[in-house]
């Protein structure tokens, strides 16, 4: 297991992030812990935060004392009435999801991930309204997925007591639906579940599912006059999604000669396949260029025996970034200066015009703020979305919200959304304070390093670098560059382990899952080595 924490390691009561409300700072010691399927002696905070309400403390005792089993504590709890009516709550209801729920929710999948797979046939019955039905509107050949986790049981019995007993509890419409589904990794909990007699099979949440049939068969008259019906609707667990080949380890060594691409991201480069497609890999100037390839040689010729250090990301900044014109660093001390009224509307519009051309603002040597992260008030950032409206305003979706709050590194001004229509928010997501980033990069390191220097497998060892990828572009601790910085750091941890680099660079989409960086990045890495062997 592998923790990365936003929340001081000393004290874990108190957040770095000084976030201001007080459900946040109650909440961080859990949510911190539990984003990136963390260790077992933080997640009791996780679970003493979320649970504490619902459950007896003395029913925590047995977890706190015997953290090896945490996953089956997971699942026991969800099993039970408490458990699985908060959860189901919590995590169905429309719009933002509650904060401590989404991190539930990811424990559980990951506690998910040490019990047995059941390959079968498995049930589920549930009782609808009209509403519902609709909103489903099943058809044959269709994928879908329920964002929910998804309780069967391989016995049929149990399913069909299931919506026999609630439909004797509902009033009005109501429609008997049964799932028939062939499970693929649907995991077997029946052994710690709280009702084992019930023999389910859960499925984690967003699992998929293929259509096969639906049809429905007339029950008669069973309760009043109204004719009633069940609806059987069979399923097919679709495969999760499979990595391209395997990756091989020969002709793995850092390449100049390509590195040059890997200086754009990857939607830069398809703008700069139109715009100059000759020479796309000058697409941020030629002195960029050549200030990467300076970095990519300095990488390249490391020992594998150098230490894995904060002090080496910044000297990698420093020389990808030594000609660099920090435009953002300029435009905030001008707005800053117009805001305080040193200067005129007219003069800052001046300046900023200057500033497009290159010519800096303040009195700054940028070369001063090449490897060195962000410490002044004024270089905090915030996001407004990942989405544009025609007019060009920005916004998030509730998707959008959910993802960027289980990211313990951003922090979200609740004051400030605005629901602009439907699925469209206008909200602000601060990341890191510049006061706190050196100590968030310190907290990360601590714990990182001791378990990239002890990942047993490839497979571990990436899946340990895409995390820590993630929490430093979460973190945002440089000015501007972090991009190019953080990814030749990368490629100098799996240069360590004999590993290739990764071809094209992404700009971080963060709400992308853990499983779908490590899917790119095995992709991108298989790429790299055809790439290297032409």
């Amino acid at each position: 297991m592998f923790l990365f924490i936003s929340c001081s390691s000393h004290d874990l009561r108190t957040s770095s992030r000084k976030i201001a409300s007080e459900e946040s700072k109650r909440g961080c010691v859990g949510l911190v812990d539990d984003l990136f399927n963390l260790q077992h002696t933080k997640q009791l905070d996780l679970s003493f935060h979320y649970l504490k309400h619902h459950e007896r403390k003395n029913d925590l005792a047995n977890y706190f004392f015997h953290p090896e089993k945490e996953d089956h504590f997971m699942v026991h709890y969800y099993t039970g009435q408490t458990g699985y009516k908060k959860m189901y709550e919590d995590l169905n209801r429309e719009g933002p999801k509650d904060k401590r729920a989404l991190v539930y929710r990811y424990s559980l999948n990951n506690a998910l991930n040490s019990f047995p797979k059941f390959e079968g046939t498995v049930y589920s019955g549930a009782v609808v309204d009209e509403k519902t039905l609709k909103k489903w509107n099943f058809k044959v050949g269709e994928d879908l997925r329920f964002d929910y986790f998804l309780s069967t049981s391989s016995d049929l019995k149990i399913a069909k007591g299931f919506y026999s007993r609630q439909i004797r509890a509902w009033e009005g419409e109501k429609t008997r639906v049964l799932f028939e589904i062939e499970s693929l990794f649907g995991r077997d909990i029946s052994s710690k579940s709280k009702y084992a007699y019930e023999k389910e099979i859960l499925f984690k949440s967003s699992s998929r599912f293929k259509v096969e049939s639906i049809s429905e068969k007339s029950l008669g008259t069973i309760f009043g006059d109204r004719p009633e019906s069940l609806i059987v609707v069979k399923l097919k667990e679709v495969p999760h999604t499979k990595l391209k080949g395997k990756l091989t380890r020969k002709n793995a060594e850092i390449d100049p000669k390509i590195e040059i691409r890997r200086l754009i991201n990857e939607e830069d480069w398809a703008k700069a396949q139109i715009t100059m497609p000759d020479t796309p890999e000058l697409y941020y100037g030629e002195d960029s260029a050549e200030d990467f390839l300076n970095a990519v040689k300095y990488v390249k010729d490391l020992p594998h025996s150098t230490n894995i250090s904060i002090d080496l990301l910044k000297n990698i900044h420093a020389i990808a970034t030594k000609s660099h014109f920090f435009r953002g660093y300029e435009q905030r001390r001008i707005k800053l200066a117009y805001t305080k009224g040193d200067i005129s509307f007219q003069e800052a519009s001046a300046y900023l015009e200057g500033v497009d051309q290159g010519r800096p603002y303040s009195r700054m040597s940028h070369e001063k703020l090449s490897g060195k992260f962000r410490t002044d008030k004024e270089d905090d950032f915030f996001h407004t979305g990942d989405h544009f409206l025609p007019e060009g305003e920005r916004y998030f979706t509730v998707d959008d919200m959910d993802k960027y709050n289980t990211n313990p590194y951003f922090y979200e001004e609740i004051e400030s959304r605005v629901e602009l229509s439907k699925n469209q928010f206008k909200t602000e997501f601060h990341y890191v304070y510049s006061s706190d980033v050196e100590n968030e990069v310190q907290n990360l390191f601590e714990q990182a390093i001791p378990f990239l220097d002890s990942a047993a497998s490839d497979e571990e060892y990436i899946r340990l670098v895409n995390k820590l990828e993630l929490s430093l572009m979460s973190i945002h601790p440089f000015l501007d560059g972090n991009g190019r910085a953080i990814r030749l750091f990368a490629d100098f941890l799996y240069q360590k382990r004999d590993l290739p680099p990764v071809l094209r660079p992404k700009e971080y989409d963060f709400t992308m899952s853990l499983e779908e960086i490590y899917e790119y990045t095995i992709k991108n890495m298989n790429d790299y080595l055809e790439l290297y062997s032409k």
